[in-house]
């Protein structure tokens, strides 16, 4: 049995040796990242981070989260007050990436961000008990096509023009899919050495 297990772990790192070979370099980085799209046919504006693993100065393998910033009028209004209440929309997951011509000064990039989010309704009022009306969870998927400029060795400014799509949502106090789903302009200043 013990000699199974010592074959086991040579053929394991073997395989490691195999997918990262020796002249693979690795790297990483870490974004803020500025997000303008619309909720609702409002302007939304959202806020979040993203850090990525960068393999052999192509691949990305990362995550990001993401909230909205200003106040988003929703098209919920209280019955019994007449309140309007804002959208609020935060969303978390997995952030992949592949890198053109990596080696330029100016390059671009093909991304994919899939995770989860949650959106409800805020009330603007802050003496009102009941701050906020219900939930609802979906998934996002948001593909973007960056434009990427090394600006120094530890510094690169991105701009990316994405879409949105969300599966298993269920409309939500008059929030249709067609509502939440939209296209998206992002900046983002990546810190980190990947070259």
């Amino acid at each position: 049995m013990r000699f199974s297990k010592e074959i086991f772990s040579i053929l394991v790192l073997l395989s490691v040796a195999y997918v990262f070979p020796q002249e693979t370099t690795h790297g990483g980085f870490a974004a803020p990242v500025i997000k303008i799209s619309t909720l609702d046919s409002k302007t939304a504006i959202l806020g979040g981070v993203r850090a990525g693993w960068v393999i052999d100065e192509r691949v990305v393998l990362g995550a990001a989260y993401y909230g909205i910033l200003n106040s988003v009028d929703g098209p919920y209004i209280d019955p019994v007050t007449k309140e309007q209440y804002n959208i609020e929309l935060t969303m978390g997951g997995l952030d992949l990436e592949y890198i053109f011509m990596p080696h330029h000064d100016l390059n671009f990039s093909i991304e994919m961000f899939c995770g989860g989010g949650g959106i409800k309704y805020i009330s603007t009022v802050k003496a009102n008990q009941y701050n906020t009306v219900g939930g609802n969870d979906l998934l996002v998927w948001e593909p973007q096509l960056n434009f990427n400029y090394k600006i120094n060795d530890w510094l690169r400014l991105s701009s990316a023009l994405g879409y949105r799509f969300v599966s298993q949502y269920s409309d939500y106090l008059s929030l249709r899919k067609k509502d939440v789903e939209g296209l998206s302009f992002n900046v983002a200043l990546r810190f980190g050495a990947y070259r």
